[in-house]
Protein backbone atom coordinates (compact mmCIF):
# COMPACT_ATOMS: atom_id res chain seq x y z
CA UNK A 1 0.00 0.00 0.00
CA UNK A 2 1.37 3.47 -0.92
CA UNK A 3 1.16 6.06 1.52
CA UNK A 4 1.15 9.32 0.37
CA UNK A 5 -2.28 10.05 -0.86
CA UNK A 6 -3.48 7.82 2.21
CA UNK A 7 -1.58 9.42 4.52
CA UNK A 8 -2.65 13.37 3.17
CA UNK A 9 -6.06 12.01 3.20
CA UNK A 10 -6.03 11.17 6.92
CA UNK A 11 -4.03 14.07 7.48
CA UNK A 12 -7.13 16.03 6.67
CA UNK A 13 -9.31 14.84 8.49
CA UNK A 14 -7.60 14.55 11.61
CA UNK A 15 -6.93 18.99 11.25
CA UNK A 16 -10.34 19.35 10.28
CA UNK A 17 -11.97 16.69 13.06
CA UNK A 18 -9.54 18.53 15.66
CA UNK A 19 -10.65 22.02 14.40
CA UNK A 20 -14.44 21.38 15.40
CA UNK A 21 -13.40 19.92 18.46
CA UNK A 22 -11.28 23.03 19.54
CA UNK A 23 -14.05 25.60 20.78
CA UNK A 24 -10.95 28.23 21.62
CA UNK A 25 -9.60 30.19 19.48
CA UNK A 26 10.60 17.51 -3.99
CA UNK A 27 12.69 17.39 -6.31
CA UNK A 28 11.65 20.09 -9.14
CA UNK A 29 12.54 19.61 -12.35
CA UNK A 30 9.92 21.11 -14.92
CA UNK A 31 6.80 20.46 -16.01
CA UNK A 32 6.08 18.20 -18.83
CA UNK A 33 5.71 19.19 -22.04
CA UNK A 34 2.98 16.80 -23.06
CA UNK A 35 -0.20 17.76 -22.16
CA UNK A 36 -3.56 16.09 -23.06
CA UNK A 37 -7.10 17.12 -23.21
CA UNK A 38 -9.88 15.16 -22.69
CA UNK A 39 -13.83 15.19 -22.62
CA UNK A 40 -15.76 12.87 -20.11
CA UNK A 41 -19.63 13.12 -20.70
CA UNK A 42 -21.43 15.75 -18.27
CA UNK A 43 -24.10 14.51 -15.69
CA UNK A 44 -27.70 14.74 -17.11
CA UNK A 45 -29.01 16.59 -14.02
CA UNK A 46 -28.07 20.10 -15.88
CA UNK A 47 -27.16 22.36 -12.85
CA UNK A 48 -23.63 23.73 -13.25
CA UNK A 49 -21.28 20.93 -14.16
CA UNK A 50 -19.57 20.75 -17.26
CA UNK A 51 -17.86 17.53 -17.28
CA UNK A 52 -14.57 16.13 -17.02
CA UNK A 53 -12.15 18.27 -19.44
CA UNK A 54 -9.03 18.42 -18.25
CA UNK A 55 -5.34 19.72 -19.56
CA UNK A 56 -2.62 17.89 -17.33
CA UNK A 57 1.01 17.18 -18.15
CA UNK A 58 3.25 16.45 -15.58
CA UNK A 59 6.08 13.27 -14.42
CA UNK A 60 5.73 9.97 -16.05
CA UNK A 61 2.51 10.76 -18.05
CA UNK A 62 2.84 11.30 -21.76
CA UNK A 63 -0.99 11.81 -22.30
CA UNK A 64 -3.61 11.68 -19.83
CA UNK A 65 -7.36 10.90 -20.60
CA UNK A 66 -9.36 10.89 -17.91
CA UNK A 67 -11.75 8.19 -17.83
CA UNK A 68 -13.16 7.66 -14.11
CA UNK A 69 -14.00 10.63 -11.20
CA UNK A 70 -14.70 10.11 -7.56
CA UNK A 71 -15.12 12.70 -4.39
CA UNK A 72 -15.12 12.09 -0.95
CA UNK A 73 -16.19 14.29 1.34
CA UNK A 74 -14.06 14.40 4.63
CA UNK A 75 -16.59 17.16 6.01
CA UNK A 76 -19.47 18.51 4.51
CA UNK A 77 -19.40 21.67 2.59
CA UNK A 78 -16.11 22.15 3.87
CA UNK A 79 -13.56 19.77 2.77
CA UNK A 80 -13.30 16.64 -0.14
CA UNK A 81 -10.78 14.94 -1.52
CA UNK A 82 -11.62 13.82 -4.97
CA UNK A 83 -9.95 11.57 -7.50
CA UNK A 84 -9.30 11.53 -11.33
CA UNK A 85 -7.96 8.57 -13.06
CA UNK A 86 -7.35 7.28 -16.31
CA UNK A 87 -8.42 3.95 -15.53
CA UNK A 88 -11.18 2.82 -13.44
CA UNK A 89 -11.30 4.17 -9.15
CA UNK A 90 -12.58 1.66 -6.78
CA UNK A 91 -15.23 2.72 -4.71
CA UNK A 92 -13.85 0.22 -2.21
CA UNK A 93 -10.38 1.46 -2.14
CA UNK A 94 -11.16 4.77 -0.12
CA UNK A 95 -11.15 4.41 3.40
CA UNK A 96 -9.85 6.39 6.20
CA UNK A 97 -6.57 4.86 5.99
CA UNK A 98 -6.64 3.50 2.05
CA UNK A 99 -6.79 5.32 -0.81
CA UNK A 100 -6.42 4.41 -4.63
CA UNK A 101 -3.69 3.69 -6.27
CA UNK A 102 -2.59 3.48 -10.38
CA UNK A 103 -1.64 0.51 -12.11
CA UNK A 104 1.85 0.73 -13.61
CA UNK A 105 0.62 2.22 -16.46
CA UNK A 106 -2.31 4.55 -14.79
CA UNK A 107 -2.23 8.18 -13.68
CA UNK A 108 -4.07 8.92 -10.72
CA UNK A 109 -4.55 12.54 -9.69
CA UNK A 110 -5.34 13.67 -6.16
CA UNK A 111 -7.46 17.03 -5.43
CA UNK A 112 -7.51 17.64 -1.52
CA UNK A 113 -10.09 20.91 -0.80
CA UNK A 114 -9.56 21.91 2.59
CA UNK A 115 -8.46 23.98 5.50
CA UNK A 116 -5.56 23.20 7.43
CA UNK A 117 -4.80 23.75 10.33
CA UNK A 118 -8.14 24.89 11.25
CA UNK A 119 -8.70 27.17 14.39
CA UNK A 120 -12.50 26.63 15.07
CA UNK A 121 -14.90 25.90 12.61
CA UNK A 122 -13.63 25.25 9.00
CA UNK A 123 -14.71 27.76 6.00
CA UNK A 124 -17.38 26.03 3.96
CA UNK A 125 -16.76 26.20 0.41
CA UNK A 126 -18.66 29.33 -1.83
CA UNK A 127 -19.81 28.32 -4.43
CA UNK A 128 -18.67 30.17 -7.90
CA UNK A 129 -16.24 32.15 -5.15
CA UNK A 130 -12.28 31.06 -6.41
CA UNK A 131 -10.58 29.01 -4.12
CA UNK A 132 -6.64 30.19 -4.70
CA UNK A 133 -4.18 28.13 -4.02
CA UNK A 134 -1.77 29.20 -0.78
CA UNK A 135 0.44 27.57 0.88
CA UNK A 136 -0.12 29.46 4.44
CA UNK A 137 -2.71 27.29 7.47
CA UNK A 138 -5.62 28.59 8.35
CA UNK A 139 -7.43 29.45 4.80
CA UNK A 140 -9.64 27.31 2.40
CA UNK A 141 -7.08 26.12 0.12
CA UNK A 142 -6.37 23.01 -2.40
CA UNK A 143 -3.71 20.34 -2.66
CA UNK A 144 -2.78 18.90 -5.66
CA UNK A 145 -1.02 15.20 -6.04
CA UNK A 146 -0.39 13.00 -9.19
CA UNK A 147 1.04 9.37 -9.57
CA UNK A 148 2.08 7.84 -12.66
CA UNK A 149 2.69 3.77 -11.89
CA UNK A 150 4.85 4.43 -8.87
CA UNK A 151 6.09 7.94 -9.39
CA UNK A 152 4.58 10.42 -7.02
CA UNK A 153 4.35 14.00 -7.97
CA UNK A 154 4.13 16.10 -4.85
CA UNK A 155 5.73 18.53 -4.88
CA UNK A 156 4.57 22.14 -4.77
CA UNK A 157 7.02 24.41 -5.19
CA UNK A 158 6.06 27.65 -7.17
CA UNK A 159 2.29 26.74 -6.89
CA UNK A 160 -0.23 29.04 -8.11
CA UNK A 161 -4.15 28.87 -9.41
CA UNK A 162 -7.38 28.89 -8.28
CA UNK A 163 -10.31 26.78 -7.74
CA UNK A 164 -14.04 26.94 -8.08
CA UNK A 165 -16.53 24.86 -7.24
CA UNK A 166 -19.51 25.15 -9.00
CA UNK A 167 -21.67 22.25 -7.32
CA UNK A 168 -21.76 19.61 -4.31
CA UNK A 169 -24.12 17.78 -3.05
CA UNK A 170 -24.51 14.18 -5.28
CA UNK A 171 -21.54 15.61 -7.25
CA UNK A 172 -18.51 17.36 -7.05
CA UNK A 173 -18.01 20.09 -9.62
CA UNK A 174 -15.06 22.75 -10.13
CA UNK A 175 -13.27 24.50 -12.56
CA UNK A 176 -9.37 24.53 -11.66
CA UNK A 177 -6.27 26.58 -13.11
CA UNK A 178 -3.17 24.94 -11.43
CA UNK A 179 0.63 24.86 -12.05
CA UNK A 180 3.76 24.29 -10.11
CA UNK A 181 7.28 23.07 -11.13
CA UNK A 182 6.45 19.79 -12.21
CA UNK A 183 3.07 19.51 -13.02
CA UNK A 184 0.03 21.53 -14.43
CA UNK A 185 -3.95 20.88 -14.84
CA UNK A 186 -6.61 22.76 -16.27
CA UNK A 187 -9.97 22.43 -17.09
CA UNK A 188 -13.43 21.54 -15.63
CA UNK A 189 -13.62 18.29 -13.39
CA UNK A 190 -17.10 16.64 -12.12
CA UNK A 191 -17.04 13.72 -9.91
CA UNK A 192 -19.79 11.75 -8.02
CA UNK A 193 -19.46 12.00 -4.11
CA UNK A 194 -19.07 8.78 -2.11
CA UNK A 195 -18.64 7.56 1.23
CA UNK A 196 -15.57 6.03 2.63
Amino acid sequence: MRTRPTLALLATATLLLGACSDDGGDDAGGAADDAATTTAPASDGGGTCAGTDLTYSGPGTEAFDPTSTLAVEVMEDAAYTVYIGDEEIDPDSIGIVSSPEPSADGTLITLAVTTFNAEGEPPTIELGEPIAYTDEFGGLTFRITSQAGETVNGSNMNASGDLTVTSLGDTFCAEIEYTDDEKSLSGTIEAPITGM
